[in-house]
């Protein structure tokens, strides 16, 4: 299941509490493992690189969710940390890593 929401929603319903962590100084975000508008949360570089690193202005890092990592390319769209312990989950259908430790510690990006 995809959540699907265009820029505005985006910005008007969804986004003001990153907003608000973001002006405290939070130091990290997770992104999660469903869909938003057709992409992982976790490999969208829409909703990781343009709008909360450049257009919100977070500084921080970003870790995935729990088995949310279905791709190395993830890193290229935002993700800066997989969240450790995901060995094995991919065989079970639940996403995650190749069953050695992750993607990120397998592959050099």
């Amino acid at each position: 299941m995809s959540a699907v929401a265009d820029e505005q929603t985006l910005f008007e319903v969804y986004y003001p509490p990153f907003a608000a962590a973001v002006e405290a100084g939070v130091a990290g975000v997770m992104c999660s493992y469903n869909l938003v508008n057709g992409t992982p949360a976790c490999g969208s570089a829409t909703s990781l690189l343009r709008d909360l690193k450049r257009r919100l202005r977070f500084r921080g890092w970003v870790i995935t969710d729990w088995w949310a990592l279905n791709s190395t390319k993830a890193a290229l769209a935002g993700v800066d940390m997989e969240m450790p312990g995901s060995a094995g989950r991919a065989s079970s259908g639940n996403g995650g890593s190749s069953g050695d430790g992750g993607f990120f510690s397998k592959e050099c990006i």
